[in-house]
């Protein structure tokens, strides 16, 4: 990610679906861990962690596509 610009990131975390969106911004930005955003959402940790993974898998996935 580091050729592109924060704005451009921001930009794709935006088109996520709310879910994977929510789970990226509580785990990259707001440092909260798996057990934390399982508790605040009311989900299991397993989820949060599939969710994360899915987040992660989908930013890496548009990374390449704007390269």
């Amino acid at each position: 990610f580091d050729t592109l610009l924060p704005t451009e990131i921001e930009s794709e975390i935006q088109k996520m679906p709310d879910g994977y969106r929510t789970i990226l911004n509580l785990f990259v930005f707001e440092e909260q861990s798996h057990a934390e955003i399982a508790k605040i959402l009311n989900i299991s940790e397993k989820t949060v962690a599939s969710n994360l993974c899915r987040a992660l898998e989908t930013l890496r996935k548009n990374y390449k596509n704007l390269q």
